[in-house]
């Protein structure tokens, strides 16, 4: 299915200047991980609290968090994620979807334009790249156009492979919420024997919870540096080379 294919066919009738308007409103739409993220980092603080003072047997609340944050970042299950659904979030990929449909209406089959404009949008919107060295961003933006460019004139089955990769390589909110579900685990085991290891399970939750509001975590950094990608960039590069076929 075309990208367009996913775009308000109303919204397509209207002026360039008031689809742009429509794309700077979805740069901004908070997706399903931010939405979980936040939830899991507050609550895991909160009760992680209540059992580090008052209720020990409470701690089975931030343990059940850590474990289905590694499971969401694995395999994409959550049992809240049909409830955030319900109340209107979407996944980042689907919000993308949507904002590269009408990027292509500006940009009819230009990949150049749409990776650009891509980039554009995500220095003005993307916390995480906000809270990145522009020479780290720079460089992942240099090898975003390089896969881009090396893949121009390929072969329909070399594009499609490449975008089966893609579709796998993990963006750097779901590093982030593995990370936090294994800390959360070896902080709680550690705090059985000594209740100085809940703090590891709660900077887990307060980084990831950071992460979620501001982009700024203390892995982020490191992160960046390894090449993690958020998924933005990701798909950046993905609906260039779909523009390709």
């Amino acid at each position: 299915m075309g990208i367009s294919e996913h775009v308000d066919h109303n919204i397509l009738q209207t002026p360039a200047h008031q689809i742009r308007g429509r794309v700077d409103a979805l740069e901004q739409e908070w997706s399903d991980d931010r939405w979980l993220e936040t939830h899991a980092g507050a609550v895991g603080l909160l009760t992680l609290t209540v059992a580090r003072f008052f209720f020990p047997r409470l701690t089975v609340v931030p343990a059940a968090l850590g474990n289905l944050l590694l499971a969401h970042a694995a395999q994409g299950i959550h049992p809240l994620l049909p409830v955030f659904h319900w109340l209107g979030s979407r996944p980042r990929t689907e919000i993308d979807r949507e904002r590269y449909g009408l990027e292509q209406r500006l940009h009819p089959r230009d990949p150049v334009q749409l990776a650009h404009s891509g980039r554009r949008h995500g220095d003005r919107f993307d916390r995480i790249r906000q809270q990145t060295s522009p020479t780290v961003n720079q460089k992942i933006d240099r090898q975003i156009e390089a896969n881009i460019e090396g893949l121009r004139g390929a072969a329909p089955d070399d594009i499609r492979e490449r975008l089966a990769h893609l579709e796998k390589e993990w963006d750097i909110d779901q590093v982030i919420q593995a990370k936090t579900g294994a800390l959360v685990n070896l902080g709680l085991v550690l705090g059985r024997r000594n209740r100085k290891g809940y703090w590891l399970a709660g900077l887990g939750f307060a980084s990831m919870l950071s992460h979620a509001i501001s982009g700024w975590s203390p892995p982020l950094p490191v992160l960046r540096r390894m090449g993690f990608r958020t998924r933005r960039e990701i798909d950046r590069e993905k609906f260039a080379l779909l523009a390709m076929l």
